[in-house]
């Protein structure tokens, strides 16, 4: 066990135990404090990942131990939280949706570990997104049917093929717009300056019966910017 014994492993250990007691302020009925500590489990979450790339591998326990933890902090709290604030009012069919929704949690992280989604996009929505939805959701005081209408479509779209962009795709989308914009400044700052510096080799016109030379018009446009190409 020492070899999985490092940073990244203790954080999703931390994950792990905050999405413990919310599960415990769930069963309690205190829906305010169970989403504090899914949030607490979603910001470890988010920074076990790079840390564990840049340490030694250790043979895939981090990424099972990941899933574990995500499955507790975003599946299954989240479904008790939506029981206990909402949808017990729906006998029968209440424990059923959330039931439903902890199964399409653990189908969606067994098709990730099993397929590894693309660097840019996943396929399906990530169940960490989704339970920190739901578990707004529970903290929210929506009526019963819409909160069962949001868990089916919310479950609907973990496990089914629509790609949601990652973080490194977000950027990627953004990254060719802000490249345009850049160019598109250094290319309009480089023409005024070629525009000025072309209106100060240009020879002025000589005075001639209190009239300006026809061509020495041009000079009075010296100070205003040149438009930038397109």
């Amino acid at each position: 066990m020492r070899r999985q014994v490092n940073l990244a492993n203790l954080i999703t250990s931390g994950s792990l135990a905050a999405a413990f007691l919310a599960l415990v302020a769930a069963a309690e009925g205190r829906i305010g404090l169970a989403l504090i500590a899914v949030g607490v489990a979603a910001v470890l979450d988010s920074i076990d990942g790079p840390i564990a790339r840049r340490m030694p591998p250790d043979g895939g326990f981090g990424a099972e131990l990941d899933s574990l933890a995500d499955h507790a902090a975003f599946g299954m709290a989240p479904a008790v939280m939506l029981y206990q604030a909402t949808l017990h009012d729906l006998p029968g069919l209440g424990p059923a949706a959330c039931l439903l929704y902890v199964l399409a949690g653990a189908w969606r992280l067994a098709r990730f570990s099993a397929l590894a989604d693309d660097r840019h996009r996943f396929v399906g929505l990530p169940l960490p997104p989704a339970g920190l939805i739901l578990g707004g959701a529970a903290t929210a005081g929506l009526p019963a049917a819409l909160v069962l209408v949001l868990l089916l479509a919310v479950a609907t779209l973990m496990i089914g093929a629509l790609p949601f962009p990652t973080f490194a795709g977000i950027a990627r989308m953004l990254r060719p717009a802000a490249r345009a914009d850049a160019s598109g400044g250094l290319r309009g700052r480089g023409d005024r300056r070629l525009h000025r510096r072309r209106a100060r080799q240009r020879p002025r016109g000589r005075r001639h019966d209190g009239q300006r030379h026809p061509e020495a018009g041009d000079d009075e446009r010296v100070g205003a910017p040149a438009l930038a190409r397109e």
